[in-house]
């Protein structure tokens, strides 16, 4: 038996590419990595949210999470 345990992390840049906030996180239980980058993903626009940036790219190395994002198809 092994548990799923993972982490999470983001960088934030300014439109000059200087790095204005960064975090990092556990996960205790990482499905697979779609899950694992969803939580990353959400954590980032938190903090967005927290700093009051509101115009802002998401990036991601992740095309299934992109492709989450874009369509209906992962979706339940």
């Amino acid at each position: 038996y092994r548990k799923k345990k993972g982490a999470w992390g983001f960088i934030m840049r300014d439109h000059k590419g200087d790095t204005v906030l960064a975090g990092a996180g556990r996960i205790n239980v990482a499905h697979d990595a779609l899950s694992a980058e969803s939580q990353a993903c959400l954590a980032a626009l938190y903090a967005a949210m927290d700093h009051g940036l509101s115009q802002i790219i998401l990036e991601t190395d992740s095309t299934i999470l992109v492709d989450a994002l874009q369509s209906c198809s992962y979706d339940f």
